[in-house]
């Protein structure tokens, strides 16, 4: 693993008639050929670009945009390290990934 980001997962649910929120910090990895989540795992070859919008000064979205559509993911710490460290990847190895426009 090069690097994680953390991020927060937000289920909504209905529990004695009162809407009950849980946040559970989560982590994407990245490695040199994939990004992890909790619950899903990404070939670097499939993905497209990773974005970030921010929304407030410690709080934004983070976008992995891949070949099977865009994930977002809640962020509070700013991602940039992330995606920079994710392109610098993508462009050390064009023959991986040979496909990308």
């Amino acid at each position: 693993m090069i690097l994680t980001q953390p991020y927060i997962k937000t289920t909504r649910s209905i529990q004695l008639n009162k809407q009950v929120i849980k946040r559970e910090e989560m982590v994407l990895e990245l490695y040199r050929d994939k990004i992890k989540t909790n619950i899903e795992e990404f070939a670097l070859q499939d993905v497209h670009d990773i974005s970030f919008r921010s929304f407030t000064h410690n709080l934004g979205l983070l976008y992995l945009h891949t070949h099977r559509g865009v994930y977002s993911f809640e962020v509070e710490q700013n991602p940039s390290l992330f995606i920079n460290t994710f392109r610098e990847i993508v462009k050390r190895s064009p023959d991986e990934n040979s496909h990308r426009g």
